[in-house]
């Protein structure tokens, strides 16, 4: 389970790059 939080921490850019590796299909589960 992840903290809801740890994922609002993240800024805008970051964000960016996690929404294109799931475009991409990648597994971002070791981020979110």
């Amino acid at each position: 389970m992840h903290n809801p939080t740890q994922y609002r921490r993240l800024t805008n850019a970051e964000r960016e790059e996690v929404s294109r590796g799931l475009a991409q299909g990648e597994c971002i589960s070791a981020i979110a």
